[in-house]
C-alpha cells in the first residue's frame, strides 16, 4: 500500500504543472469573457444613451415644431403665406438627429407627423380652416386663393429660425 501512495504522490507531482496551466487558462478565459461582457454592456449603454438623447431632441423639437406650425398657419391666414422653403441644413439636421440606421426618417414624413394632420407636405402651408375668418368674397380658401409669400426655416441650435420678412426667429 505504501508503494501505491508513493506512485500517486509522484503522479500528482508530475501533473501539478498541467493543473496549474489549466487553472491559468481557465482564469484567462474567465477574465476575457468578463471583459467582453463589460464591453457589450458599455456598447449597449452607449447606444441606449444615444437613443434616449435622439428621443429627447426629437420631443423637444416637436414641441417647437407645433408652435412653428401654428405660427405658419397664422401667417397663412393673416399674411397669405402658402409655401415654405426649408434650409437644407435644417432638413439634414432633423434627419440625422431623428433617424437610426434601422429606422430612417425622411424630413417630409417627420414634419407632417409633428406638425399635425392638416399639413400635407412640409413645403405647403395648409389653407385656413373653414371656421377661420377669411375674405368676404365667398370664394373660400384653396392654395391659389391667397398669396405666395415664403420664408426660409433653419435648424440653428435653438430649433429653427424663420426669415422671410415676417419678423424674428423661432
Amino acid at each position: 500500500m505504501e508503494r501505491f501512495w508513493d506512485v500517486m504522490a509522484a503522479a500528482e507531482e508530475r501533473y501539478a504543472p498541467v493543473r496549474a496551466e489549466i487553472r491559468r487558462r481557465l482564469a484567462l478565459a474567465k477574465e476575457e469573457a468578463r471583459r467582453e461582457r463589460e464591453e457589450l454592456e458599455r456598447r449597449w449603454a452607449a447606444r441606449e444613451a444615444q437613443r434616449r438623447e435622439r428621443e429627447r431632441v426629437c420631443l423637444a423639437r416637436s414641441g417647437r415644431c407645433h408652435a412653428l406650425a401654428r405660427e405658419l398657419e397664422e401667417l397663412g391666414q393673416g399674411e397669405g403665406l402658402v409655401s415654405v422653403r426649408w434650409e437644407t441644413a435644417a432638413r439634414e439636421r432633423v434627419v440625422s438627429e431623428c433617424s437610426t440606421p434601422a429606422d430612417p426618417v425622411r424630413f417630409g414624413q417627420w414634419w407632417t407627423e409633428v406638425a399635425g394632420g392638416r399639413w400635407r407636405s412640409p413645403g405647403e402651408v395648409p389653407p385656413p380652416s373653414s371656421s377661420s375668418p377669411g375674405p368676404a368674397d365667398g370664394r373660400g380658401h384653396s392654395g391659389s386663393d391667397y398669396g405666395g409669400a415664403g420664408g426660409d426655416f433653419g435648424g440653428g441650435h435653438s430649433g429653427g429660425g424663420f426669415s422671410g420678412g415676417f419678423g424674428g426667429g423661432f
